[in-house]
């Protein structure tokens, strides 16, 4: 995580950021916003995963938590 970017998501008020981590060490990230009365639904706006983990199926699993 780079520091504009939490500062900008620390101000923010029209959605989340969900992190996903392991043993601490962050390795996924959803952005989220929230509908409003102009847009209702809600979106996803970036998915960010770490290369390390990937074709493991977790991205995936991690995507599923957040929509249910």
């Amino acid at each position: 995580m780079d520091t504009d970017w939490l500062k900008a998501v620390l101000v923010e008020n029209n959605g989340v950021q969900f992190v996903a981590t392991i043993q601490s060490e962050p390795v996924c990230l959803i952005g989220w916003n929230w509908g409003d009365d102009q847009h209702p639904s809600h979106f996803i706006t970036d998915i960010a995963f770490a290369p390390s983990l990937r074709g493991q199926g977790l991205a995936s699993r991690i995507l599923q938590q957040v929509l249910d």
